[in-house]
């Protein structure tokens, strides 16, 4: 699940910078929109509201207190944050009163932002599992007899298609099942189908892929699933998010692979959303069911290096990145960000791949 967050900064610089902690360092968030000024902000919002909103307390027009006061009487559940280059208390007691989640102080610290973070997403977390029972409950265990015969009104055949993913999961062919997927989610669009039918076609979908997943496995779908249900806002959306899902329970063991590119694309893409992570090779192999020898041969095979240097081609090349975006960073916070605990390493790392230092570093 990915949270919005709107940012209102007035400092381009500073804008910058924040939306590269959300970028590298919260992996569960992504900025929505983004103004410069409090009134603009504003007008942004309250057509599309966001889940988190972090704010300037000092902006034209409106300024930040004003702003989240105005948007909390509209979308009181969104959680907002300011961020003030002052420690002013009148300031700090007019966020309180607008019931802001907290105040920031430049130059912020990311760990303390991504800690604050990480607070709202389990909050957020909970609210949508709540209201997903809620959903879930709703379409499947409360429907009225006339809208179940309905679910075969334009030939769905809620049988089939359950059927002939099966088919090539048997046969080892994730590639061909998630090219028959997006073809199927094309004709339920196309079509017009109800929720009621797709939500039945998924959930006879999900009771025969989880006969592939691992035994040892306790993931459960119907809560993410319920949730992808509830928040998609597009037939494109949900296709990607049950696909998410599915690749979860797919993960959980490798023996259904119909190659080993299939495998290694999957892993490929894990790494390059949890790079910022601390990851090691006794991790990715346990969480792909596999031996450490066989996934340094997929990496020797597929990449032609190892897993560690891949890695660290990854982390320096999201840190050159980072760097290029925003030249006033600081050397500690581009580590953090591209998963480098300590900044004298990172440095170091840096030089030997680069032939230059971070602070030297010029695009």
């Amino acid at each position: 699940m990915m949270f919005k967050v709107f940012i209102a900064e007035d400092e381009p610089a500073s804008m910058e910078y924040i939306k590269n902690i959300i970028q590298f360092k919260c992996p569960e968030f992504y900025v929505a929109g983004q103004a410069h000024d409090g009134a603009e902000a504003l007008e942004k919002l309250l057509e599309n509201p966001v889940d988190v909103l972090i704010s300037d307390v000092e902006m034209d027009d409106v300024n930040g207190i004003e702003l989240i006061t105005q948007l909390g009487e509209i979308y009181p559940q969104t959680h907002s944050i300011i961020v003030s280059g002052y420690s002013d208390f009148t300031y700090m007691q007019g966020a309180l009163r607008a019931r802001a989640v907290d105040y920031i102080l430049k130059p912020i610290n990311v760990q303390q932002m991504v800690d604050l973070l990480n607070k709202i997403a389990e909050k957020l977390r909970k609210t949508h599992i709540e209201e997903q029972s809620r959903i879930w409950s709703d379409y499947i265990g409360k429907q009225q007899p006339a809208q179940a015969v309905d679910v075969h009104a334009k030939t769905l055949d809620l049988g089939e298609f359950p059927r002939v993913a099966d088919n090539y999961l048997q046969s080892g062919n994730i590639a061909g099942f998630k090219d028959e997927l997006a073809r199927s989610f094309n004709i339920w669009e196309k079509e017009s189908y109800n929720a009621l039918q797709i939500v039945r076609a998924l959930e006879l979908l999900f009771v025969r892929i989880s006969k592939f997943k691992s035994p040892d496995s306790y993931y459960d779908y119907q809560e993410p699933l319920a949730t992808a249900l509830y928040t998609a806002s597009s037939m494109q959306e949900l296709m990607s998010m049950v696909w998410d899902i599915i690749a979860k329970l797919l993960e959980l063991n490798s023996s259904i692979y119909q190659s080993t590119g299939d495998l290694f694309e999957l892993i490929g893409d894990y790494i390059s959303r949890h790079y910022m992570e601390p990851l090691s090779l006794d991790g990715i192999c346990r969480r792909f069911n596999i031996s450490q020898t066989y996934l340094s041969r997929l990496f020797r095979k597929h990449k032609e290096m190892t897993f560690n240097d891949y890695l660290t081609v990854l982390r320096v090349e999201r840190a050159k990145e980072i760097i290029a975006k925003n030249r006033d960073i600081k050397l500690k916070d581009v580590a953090q960000m591209v998963g480098y605990p300590d900044s004298s390493y990172f440095s170091k790392v840096f030089r030997q791949h680069v032939g230059c230092s971070p602070s030297q570093y010029s695009p």
